[in-house]
């Protein structure tokens, strides 16, 4: 294996992840538009504007977490190996579901998608964690 190809597989794919928090805000954009919408009836669309700001929410608290790490990687570039490969491990299962969710849309896709978000959003603390030590 070459030197590039070790940094590629061991270092988080800035690029694509760039791409996905674009993505993502696009999702938050049309979330905010639905919920403006939903709005103007508030009393009839009550359980469907505490879904959508839920969903906003834990989109925006993904891009939050994803920036950190750039953040991160972009400062200290000499630190920002990811042990085994793990972070990309966990990037792609939680992409993968995430991106089944987004196409499916039922609901209890979405409490499955929410609950690995949740706990990628843990191993995005953890991964910080181990960046700054």
């Amino acid at each position: 294996m070459t030197t590039e190809q070790m940094k590629k597989n061991d270092h988080i794919p800035i690029p694509e992840v760039q791409q996905d928090i674009i993505d993502t805000q696009k999702e938050i954009n049309t979330y905010n538009y639905e919920l403006d919408a939903l709005r103007k009836n508030p009393q009839e669309n009550r359980v469907a504007i505490y879904m959508r700001e839920g969903r906003i929410l834990k989109r925006q608290s993904f891009i939050d977490k994803l920036n950190e790490i750039n953040d991160l990687i972009n400062d200290m570039e000499d630190i920002a190996k990811i042990y085994h490969g793990q972070f990309l491990k966990d990037y792609i299962k939680f992409k993968m579901d995430f991106n089944f969710f987004v196409s499916t849309y039922e609901e209890i896709k979405r409490f499955k998608v929410e609950t690995a978000l949740e706990d990628f959003l843990d191993t995005l603390e953890i991964l910080k964690k181990d960046l700054l030590e």
